[in-house]
């Protein structure tokens, strides 16, 4: 499991100098402690002022760190220009020496879009790209290993859709409790510390436990495949003992004699490697013997 933090965008006490001095600072704290990346939302009608450039910090984090990622969590995509958006992808790419990460979004502030000028409604032209990005979504759900669902106060829990693909291990939280919390799932308060390490007992156990279930699935189905690829090697080297004889013999020509024997050994290797890779068919084997071979010759 991979962990990491989203920086905050502004403060009510310390000027924005001072701020992205101390970001600079908790990334590189970040990185000290083990987490894998830090984030940086994007916003542009803050009050008060604020970070509304996050892959400018992130070139300074990123140059103050080494193997901490970073990433915008996430910019509005129809508000940049997708070639420049893209340049500055690849330049953070190279400078960072591959820890950038893309962050992108359709978007949703109505007074960001006015600001730029774009129309809000057009944003479902890349509606293609948006469901791309949804598939990928899905994929990542299916795959992980613990998914935490954080709900906030007056807001409904956050629909999962997986296309019908069984989920990872959910856990419900209930955030900002000091602020009254969304009701169900486990109550956690960033600034009180209210379920904070029950909700970090909640996560190692549900890991443990799923790692367990894999170790079991890996020692029920390890020897069946043990004896499938010791079948395949004991066909293999019966075919090549039947062929050293012949390949010694220059006159010979490297014929094989018995050329059903060697066939049924060879289609008896196949079908042992099939149960572990999935069936072979002769004709797949036949293409890649032949796709070695220079036709001119």
């Amino acid at each position: 499991m991979k962990f990491g933090l989203i920086l905050p965008i502004q403060s009510q006490h310390e000027s924005l100098d001072v701020l992205i001095d101390e970001i600079i600072e908790e990334a590189v704290a970040a990185e000290a402690a083990g987490f894998d990346a830090c984030f940086l939302p994007e916003f542009h009608q803050a009050h008060g002022g604020a970070i509304v450039s996050p892959h400018l910090i992130g070139a300074a984090i990123l140059r103050a760190t080494t193997t901490l990622r970073f990433g915008a969590a996430v910019l509005a995509a129809p508000l940049h220009h997708p070639v420049r958006l893209a340049e500055e992808l690849i330049m953070l790419d190279w400078m960072s020496k591959g820890r950038i990460i893309a962050g992108l979004g359709i978007g949703h502030q109505v007074p960001d879009f006015r600001a730029y000028g774009v129309d809000r409604d057009a944003r479902g032209a890349s509606a293609s790209i948006h469901r791309d990005m949804q598939r990928g979504a899905a994929g990542m759900l299916t795959r992980a290993d613990v998914i935490v669902r954080c709900t906030a106060p007056r807001a409904e829990p956050i629909a999962l859709a997986s296309d019908g693909e069984v989920l990872g291990e959910m856990i419900d939280v209930s955030t900002m409790s000091d602020l009254g919390g969304a009701s169900g799932g486990l109550r956690v308060s960033a600034r009180t510390g209210e379920g904070v390490e029950q909700l970090r007992q909640e996560i190692a156990g549900r890991i443990r436990s799923d790692r367990a279930l894999r170790r079991a699935q890996l020692a029920a189905v390890l020897p069946r495949q043990d004896r499938a690829f010791a079948q395949a090697e004991r066909a293999l080297r019966d075919v090549a003992a039947l062929a050293a004889p012949q390949q010694a013999d220059c006159t010979a020509r490297r014929r094989l004699t018995d050329v059903e024997l060697v066939a049924s050994l060879l289609r008896a290797a196949l079908d042992s490697l099939g149960e572990v890779a999935g069936p072979v068919h002769p004709d797949d084997v036949l293409g890649l013997v032949f796709s070695r071979f220079c036709i001119g010759k």
